[in-house]
């Protein structure tokens, strides 16, 4: 596949579509490839976010789901809707009762951004956990400088790529009632 479509692009750039929106990657020789239905979800929500940097979970999750591709939103040709889970391993769509909280389930778990609960509004800042320090010790700085408190479940999606996982937390965080919420050390 990587030949066929580098007579019209570079073979680099073929190759990083592939690896980054395709269920195979770039192995195999087949002229099929299945696009990643999460990939592209996730890929169109860290785009949101970087050309909005803020704004209240409802707008932006407007204009994911706008953003999608037909067969890509919210149950759109997606098997998972009536199966329970898909072969990307995707959530179902059935399992969030909106594309809202779809959208905000994507923007935690992938870590794109910080959602502010508050005055009944959710809103969120974008804060992408690629652009975060692979040293622990600077990551945590990094994190406590964002935000000086911190839940635990929300914490932990961007410590996603260092060693040790929640073990970090005893030795960089201080945690307070009962370890549900962190803060700087």
């Amino acid at each position: 596949m990587v030949e066929l479509l580098s007579e019209h692009y570079a073979s680099w750039v073929v190759e990083h579509v592939l690896r980054t929106f395709s269920t195979d990657g770039c192995s195999g020789n087949s002229d099929d490839i299945a696009l990643s239905v999460q990939a592209t979800r996730v890929f169109r929500a860290e785009q949101v976010l970087v050309e909005s940097k803020f704004g209240t979970s409802t707008e932006l999750a407007r204009d994911w789901e706008n953003r999608l591709p037909k067969g890509v939103g919210r149950c759109d040709g997606d098997a998972s809707s009536s199966s329970g889970g898909s072969d990307d391993g995707s959530a179902s769509c059935s399992n969030f009762s909106s594309a809202e909280d779809e959208f905000v389930n994507i923007v935690k778990s992938e870590g794109l951004g910080l959602i502010e609960d508050g005055s009944g509004l959710r809103k969120i800042r974008t804060f992408l956990r690629r652009n975060l320090s692979s040293v622990t010790k600077t990551r945590f700085q990094q994190l406590f400088e964002a935000r000086a408190e911190w839940k635990k479940e929300d914490l932990l999606y961007y410590l996603v790529g260092l060693d040790g996982g929640e073990s970090l937390l005893v030795k960089w965080a201080r945690g307070t009632q009962g370890g549900t919420i962190f803060s700087k050390r």
